[in-house]
């Protein structure tokens, strides 16, 4: 089941507005009036995004962002790019978007990249886009902080170095990436990390729309 509503617009509404516009497209009647287009394309996105909400399967998301891990994928970009289509993101898109984020911000070791990635989503989910709109961005704020408590619960720590046992960020901060190894799947907590922040982000999504 998914929301009745999206940014006020029933999905009956959306629907219509979509096909009318489509039908018009087909009989060659849409017109080059910027307002015309922005109905269309708005119709469109608002449709989709609905689609992909309540058809999305969370646990295979979980299991898209672990594939993506182990396949080379910073834990940022996994987390991200398990979810972003919903917002309407291609893959290089939400792959680009979060790669800076990995290794706890460039590989800093501050705070871990997976739990930056649940934070994007987060944005994508909840962000304000007026700068005037201080009730959406505190509940923003309010989305991120309970996302991060959840994640210290489980995991004890949001901060890279201290999930990893480091005595300090500057143990291992070089920019260098490391090789993908069966050593270093067996020796970092990162895998875990990437599955607790795409669950954690899956079940908040499921709490909006159930």
């Amino acid at each position: 089941m998914f929301a009745s509503k999206f940014h006020g617009f029933s999905f009956q509404t959306l629907v219509e507005t979509f096909l009318t516009a489509e039908n018009r497209k087909t009989q060659n009647k849409v017109t080059e009036d910027s307002h015309d287009k922005f109905i269309y394309s708005i119709g469109l996105a608002k449709i989709i995004f609905f689609y992909n909400k309540s058809n999305m399967n969370y646990e295979e998301r979980v299991q898209r962002a672990i594939s993506y891990f182990k396949s080379g994928y910073n834990c940022s970009q996994s987390v991200v790019a398990a979810f972003a289509d919903i917002y309407g993101f291609t893959e290089e898109q939400a792959l680009k978007m979060s790669s800076s984020f990995g290794g706890g911000i460039g590989r800093m070791r501050q705070t871990c990249g997976a739990a930056c990635g649940m934070f994007i989503l987060a944005g994508l989910e909840t962000g304000s886009t007026d700068g005037k709109d201080n009730s959406q961005k505190s509940y923003n704020y309010q989305v991120v902080q309970q996302l991060a408590q959840k994640f210290k619960e489980i995991n004890g720590s949001i901060i890279c170095s201290e999930l990893l046992g480091l005595e300090k960020p500057s143990d291992d901060n070089q920019p260098q990436a490391a090789e993908r190894t069966d050593t270093y799947y067996k020796k970092r907590p990162c895998v875990m990390m990437v599955e607790t922040a795409a669950r954690i982000f899956a079940e908040f999504l499921q709490s909006k729309v159930s």
